[in-house]
């Protein structure tokens, strides 16, 4: 009866229920993914460790040739502490960090030169007990749509328009004191 209580842990880890596997995503030059883990529906946090596996297919890396690299932030859509995850060519990352440890983060691939592909899925190590861990079903992670650098913030239009109505009041500014400094004819009534 203890074994089979001190097992109970393991076996909630590892029955849960299984992902559907998200499909891979071709990454070409200039383009940036992100991609959200919330590991919290497959075990309780905080965990032992966070893993990620990029899944980089191993026929569409060349060395040299295709230049990238990895940001893992401790909060969902690139918040939180970001921490420098490695090239492109790295498969396996542990995240060891307190701010993983909730097992919701993010992480942001961008590839300057080449094209790649990835399937990228995370997993958590877990205490179950007596000085002993396991890990959680590996979770897919689908990528979230970035806005492309082209879009400005808000700020940015805000300011053109202060700036637009600051030239337009100087401009007019300007063309009152023209007027009124005129030389007067006297021959004019």
């Amino acid at each position: 009866m203890k074994l089979l209580l001190r097992s109970l842990p393991l076996l909630a880890v590892l029955a849960s229920p299984p992902i559907a596997h998200a499909a891979p995503v071709d990454v070409t030059a200039g383009q940036a993914l992100l991609f959200n883990a919330d590991l919290t529906g497959l075990a309780t946090p905080p965990f032992v460790s966070v893993q990620f596996d990029t899944h980089l297919e191993a026929s569409t890396f060349t060395p040299g040739v295709d230049i990238g690299s990895w940001t893992f932030f401790t909060g969902p859509n690139g918040t939180g502490t970001a921490f420098a995850g490695g090239n492109a060519g790295l498969e396996l990352i542990s995240l060891s960090d307190a701010g993983f440890l909730d097992g919701v983060y993010s992480a942001s691939f961008s590839l300057s030169a080449g094209a790649v592909r990835i399937a990228p899925t995370t997993r958590a190590e877990v205490n179950i007990g007596n000085n002993e861990t396991a890990f959680t079903n590996s979770l897919d992670l689908n990528a979230v749509d970035v806005p492309p650098n082209g879009v400005p913030e808000p700020a940015s239009p805000a300011l053109a328009l202060l700036a637009l109505g600051g030239l337009a009041w100087s401009t007019r500014r300007r063309a009152g004191r023209a007027a009124t400094m005129a030389p007067h004819d006297a021959s004019r009534p």
